[in-house]
């Protein structure tokens, strides 16, 4: 039954949105009670059906967020400790290790897809030379400190940086001279300012620099 629902959802596009995206939480129970309630008659601590727990930890450790990998991995690890104790008439040493062994996973693929998330977005919103935010992740706070200087009448500055006579450093001294002109000039602008404010490189030798809730006379 089971592996019958599975393949609908692989082959179901519509259906796999639904489910799958919609209500994670919920099928996951769901799914969960089906596999709790498989071990039940098919042997308890040694059901084979164990395994299909691990598939939900994986699945839910790629592709939804961590907080809903912890429930999944609670509930999951908390029916399997309760079923194969109540059936084997006292709590196991395999029971135990084997909730233990749902854990462990469930921590390792969270880290795993924590890393490749945080990788990720470092690739999307960061520039690769110098490690400051790019010309997206810029316009994106643009729009964000405009609405809220339009609802709340929050102020804020705008620094445009502009290199002087940086071609003629590439010209001179080659484009690795003038890359690590740029990642000096980036290492100060990030010792430089607050915490609140944002550095980005806007392309070239041009940087941006956000000053939210700065008047432009102090800026």
């Amino acid at each position: 039954l089971y592996l019958a629902y599975a393949f609908v959802l692989l082959f179901v596009k519509k259906l796999r949105k639904f489910i799958v995206y919609k209500y994670p939480l919920i099928i996951g129970i769901c799914e969960s009670l089906i596999i709790t309630y498989g071990i039940s008659v098919t042997g308890g601590v040694d059901s084979y059906l164990y395994y299909f727990y691990i598939m939900i930890i994986i699945f839910y450790g790629i592709v939804h967020t961590l907080f809903e990998l912890t429930i999944i991995t609670a509930y999951v690890s908390a029916s399997y400790f309760i079923v194969s104790s109540i059936l084997a008439g006292n709590i196991t040493f395999d029971c135990i290790f084997k909730v233990i062994y749902l854990i462990i996973i469930a921590m390792f693929i969270g880290l795993i897809n924590g890393k490749i998330k945080s990788y990720n977005s470092d690739i999307a919103l960061k520039d690769q030379l110098t490690g400051l935010y790019n010309r997206r992740y810029l316009f994106g706070e643009i729009e964000t400190l405009i609405l809220d200087n339009r609802s709340e009448g929050k102020e804020f500055s705008i620094l445009v940086i502009d290199l002087n006579d940086f071609k003629m450093i590439n010209d001179a001294h080659g484009h690795i001279e003038g890359d690590r002109v740029l990642k000096e000039v980036a290492s100060l602008l990030k010792k430089s300012l607050k915490i609140e404010n944002t550095s980005s490189r806007y392309g070239g030798d041009e940087f941006v620099v956000l000053l939210p809730h700065t008047h432009h006379e102090d800026a």
